[in-house]
């Protein structure tokens, strides 16, 4: 069975827009990919959250689909992005 590695952040606003949530990303796609040989990554982004979408976009993954995730009483709608054989193309 292969392990999933979902990658997650979150900055507080005044840290948006400096770089680091793609930086981060990169890392923690470069780490899970070299390090622990993960062939697949995940990310849940909420569907409103375009900066987001825009970082995954930018870091080289791809939407498959969405879901609700139920929070704090609240549904919220989120895209299931993906990164595919990473280390295997190293």
């Amino acid at each position: 069975m292969e392990s999933m590695f979902l990658i997650c952040y979150m900055l507080k606003q005044r840290y948006w827009h400096k770089g680091y949530a793609l930086e981060g990303v990169n890392a923690l796609t470069n780490y899970a990919s070299t390090v622990m040989k993960i062939a697949k990554i995940y990310a849940y982004i909420k569907t409103s959250n375009k900066a987001s979408i825009a970082i995954g976009e930018k870091a080289g993954f791809c939407k498959e689909e969405s879901f609700i995730k139920h929070y704090s009483g609240n549904d919220m709608e989120h895209f299931v992005y993906s990164k595919v054989d990473l280390y295997r193309s190293n």
